[in-house]
C-alpha cells in the first residue's frame, strides 16, 4: 500500500506503532508522514516481483470507490462533497447510532455514509450499491431503514424540533440583531420564520401516492413541507404535505 500510494518501498519486517494502523493497514495520516530515508537502486529477485504482483492484485480487488471503513482514508473535503458533512461532524452523528452493529454486509460507518450520500446527491439505490460495493439495491433500502430508525430515536430528539432547544438559547445564539430590531417590540421576543418549500421525490410504485404527489405546475412528483426556522440555523419541519393538500393548514 505504501508503494502504491507514495512510491516508497518499505523493507520486510519493518515495525510500526499500533496507533498508526487501522485494520492492519497504515492510516491516511501515517501514509502522508512517511519519507524515504535514502535513495538506493532497487534490486528485486523473482520472488520479490511475484510477491509485489500478488499484493497489487489483492489491493486492486479489495479497493473501494469510497472507503469509509478507514476513518482517515478520505480527507475533509471529500467527506463534505459526498456526505455534506465534515469528517468531524460525520463522526459526531456516527456516535448516535448506538443501536446499530457491524454486519458481514456493511459496517455502521458505511451505512451512515450511504444514507447521507443519498440525501446529499440523490443517487438511485442501484448507483449507491455500485459505489459502495453492496450486493443490491434491496440492501441499500434496508440500510436506509436501519439508519433512519436509529437517527430518529437517538439523534433527532437531541438536535431537531422544538423540544431540543430552549427559549434562552434561541434568543442568545439563533436570532440576528436585524430580526430583533425590525420584528419585535420587546427584547425577549422570538422571531420565527415559516415558509413552504418543495421536496422532489421519485415516482412511487404506489398508485395513490403517485397521483397525490404529482404537481401539474412543476410536472414532477413532490411534497411540500412547512419549514419553521429561527433567523439563524435552527430548522424545524412541520409535516410533509402531499402536493394535492398543499393549501391545507
Amino acid at each position: 500500500m505504501v508503494f502504491l500510494k507514495r512510491g516508497i518501498l518499505v523493507p520486510e519486517n519493518t515495525r510500526c506503532c499500533s496507533v498508526h494502523m487501522y485494520k492492519r493497514e497504515l492510516t491516511y495520516e501515517a501514509l502522508e508522514m512517511i519519507q524515504p530515508s535514502k535513495l538506493d537502486d532497487l534490486i528485486l529477485n523473482g520472488d520479490d516481483v511475484k510477491n509485489l504482483m500478488i499484493d497489487f492484485r489483492l489491493t486492486i480487488n479489495s479497493s473501494k470507490t469510497f472507503d469509509f471503513d478507514n476513518p482517515s482514508s478520505l480527507d475533509d473535503d471529500t467527506y463534505k462533497t459526498i456526505t455534506g458533512l465534515s469528517r468531524d461532524n460525520f463522526h459526531d452523528v456516527l456516535g448516535h447510532l448506538t443501536t446499530m452493529n457491524n454486519s458481514n454486509v456493511r459496517s455502521v460507518r458505511v451505512a451512515l455514509a450511504v444514507f447521507l450520500t443519498k440525501l446529499r446527491l440523490g443517487f438511485s439505490n442501484r448507483v449507491l450499491a455500485c459505489l459502495f460495493h453492496l450486493k443490491s439495491k434491496r440492501t441499500v433500502s434496508r440500510i436506509f431503514h436501519q439508519v433512519r430508525e436509529a437517527l430518529m430515536k437517538y439523534f433527532v430528539p437531541l438536535n431537531l424540533g422544538f423540544q431540543h432547544i430552549t427559549r434562552d438559547v434561541v434568543l442568545n445564539y439563533h436570532q440576528t440583531v436585524i430580526a430583533t430590531e425590525l420584528l419585535t417590540n420587546e427584547p425577549d421576543q422570538i422571531v420565527l420564520i415559516a415558509d413552504g418549500t418543495y421536496l422532489y421525490c421519485q415516482k412511487s410504485s404506489n398508485n395513490e401516492f403517485q397521483r397525490r404527489t404529482y404537481s401539474n405546475h412543476k410536472h414532477r412528483h413532490l411534497i411540500k413541507p412547512m419549514i419553521i426556522t429561527a433567523s439563524v440555523s435552527n430548522i424545524k419541519v412541520r409535516g410533509l404535505r402531499k402536493i394535492k393538500r398543499s393549501n391545507e393548514c
